[in-house]
């Protein structure tokens, strides 16, 4: 099997050494160089890497990516979409040949981003490792692979791309970038609930709140999951806007659209324990801590995965006056995430009530 990894670029020569040490156990490697001028293109060639220039005009992502991925050579039979600021952990090669039968994707886990002590905090699973034929990215951003062919896709948990993004790069392009998705496709509720996100994640609040709505009215926004979702940014939004009473609405619809999903949960108990509705947060965070552990199939959030049930809890039962509950899910929050200061203070703060 001949594995090939191939990206677009622009000024990320602060990566190389990191990407290509990464992607080394490859056979081909190509990136598709958009106008760098920080010598990207001289430090990938020293490597051996296939560099090719290319202009997008107007700008979009997806026609870069299908640009790039024409230029693959035509005997790679796997390729991985690997961004420059991303990194496969070691022994993936060996991973995608085990996994790899009667296939044409592979599904891994991913670590979008971070938390100050290093630990994984934002995951999901991404499906970027396919055949070297059949295959469209589509989407001028947030961009997508469609296939051509006949689908099969494996899971393979144990295959891990890490994002390691440099923060001081403007997101400016998202923004107009998803509106244009929006207008080439109203009804495409994946681009509808991203830009909404987009929205929420500048904190562009009313805007999001408008946008989640267009997006939930679609017949084709029927996943649960999203829903719940786009439903907690909506509750989240009023909240942040002061429209109690609207939060409370909304968080609620959360909850019942999915009831299984810890970010959900964990938030409405979090607004519900804020609002002095104690019993009903510790009600929340109880069917947290009865969930498994597995990862949330849209966006897995480290708080809500960890601590995150038993800190809010640990807030409500001190504020009911069960200070010997509180210390317990105080204690457990501390065990769950040792690095965090606040937890800790929480814990000695709860404990003088005992003493």
């Amino acid at each position: 099997m001949r594995i090939g990894v191939y990206t677009i670029a622009l000024n990320e020569a602060q990566f190389v050494d990191r990407w290509f040490e990464s992607a080394r156990a490859a056979d081909y490697w190509l990136v598709a160089d958009t106008g760098s001028t920080d010598g990207m293109q001289e430090r990938l060639q020293a490597y051996g890497v296939d560099v090719r220039s290319i202009a997008i005009r107007p700008w979009r992502f997806d026609d870069a990516r299908n640009a790039a991925l024409a230029m693959v050579p035509a005997d790679i039979d796997v390729v991985v979409a690997l961004d420059m600021d991303e990194v496969l952990r070691p022994g993936w090669r060996e991973r995608v040949i085990r996994h790899w039968t009667e296939c044409t994707r592979l599904r891994y886990r991913y670590v979008w981003s971070w938390t100050e002590h290093k630990q994984p905090d934002v995951m999901y699973y991404d499906v970027k490792i396919t055949t070297r034929h059949g295959w469209r990215w589509r989407y001028p951003v947030h961009e997508v692979l469609f296939p051509t062919i006949s689908d099969a896709m494996v899971t393979c948990d144990d295959i891990l791309v890490e994002h390691h993004p440099d923060y001081t790069k403007p997101r400016s392009q998202y923004l107009p970038l998803l509106q244009l998705a929006v207008q080439e496709d109203r009804h495409d509720s994946r681009c509808s609930f991203l830009l909404a996100r987009e929205y929420f994640a500048q904190g562009q609040y009313a805007e999001a709140i408008q946008q989640y709505e267009s997006y939930l009215a679609l017949p084709a926004a029927n996943w649960f999951v999203e829903r719940a979702a786009a439903m907690r940014h909506v509750g989240k939004s009023h909240e942040v806007l002061g429209n109690i009473s609207a939060a409370h609405t909304w968080f609620s619809r959360a909850t019942i659209e999915d009831p299984t999903s810890r970010e959900v949960l964990v938030d409405a108990g979090r607004f519900l324990a804020g609002q002095g509705r104690h019993h009903a947060a510790i009600d929340l965070c109880e069917r947290v801590m009865h969930l498994s552990n597995e990862m949330s199939p849209q966006q897995d959030e480290r708080y809500a995965r960890a601590e995150g049930a038993y800190d809010v809890a640990a807030v409500a039962y001190f504020s009911l006056g069960d200070y010997p509950q509180a210390v317990a899910m105080a204690e457990k929050a501390v065990e769950l995430n040792p690095h965090e200061p606040r937890l800790q203070a929480n814990l000695e703060m709860i404990r003088t009530k005992l003493r």
